[in-house]
């Protein structure tokens, strides 16, 4: 997260997509205070991608979806977290936080990284 506030930089921000779905931004958490801090300081519909096998709910108000991916970006797991609760996926190389409003791909669908346009050509 960056000092603009609650914003996360756009350097770090991509989307997924799978068969049938597609994420809206993904922030990748990159150092541990941004992996601890998760979804909790970001507003807007944004969802964030750790380098982790483990995630919590504890002190979140709203059920949070989340998706592990193994290392080539298959989805291993899916499940909307109640607050409070704790998700562990040791066999994941990656998890998903994604806002509740979000949809959840499937468990067996490989995600790919689709670039975000930060800007408009003009015509």
């Amino acid at each position: 997260m960056t000092s603009e506030g609650n914003r996360p930089r756009r350097d770090r921000l991509l989307a997924l997509a799978g068969e049938g779905w597609a994420s809206g931004p993904v922030a990748v958490a990159i150092g541990r205070r941004a992996r601890l801090a998760g979804l909790a300081p970001v507003s807007g519909p944004i969802g964030l991608l750790l380098r982790t096998t483990t995630i919590h709910t504890i002190g979140m108000r709203q059920r949070l979806g989340v998706a592990s991916l193994g290392p080539r970006g298959r989805v291993r797991r899916t499940v909307a977290l109640a607050p409070g609760r704790l998700f562990v996926d040791l066999g994941a190389y990656w998890i998903l936080e994604l806002p509740p409003v979000a949809g959840l791909p499937k468990a067996g669908d490989r995600l790919r990284v689709r670039p975000i346009l930060d800007w408009w050509p003009e015509h």
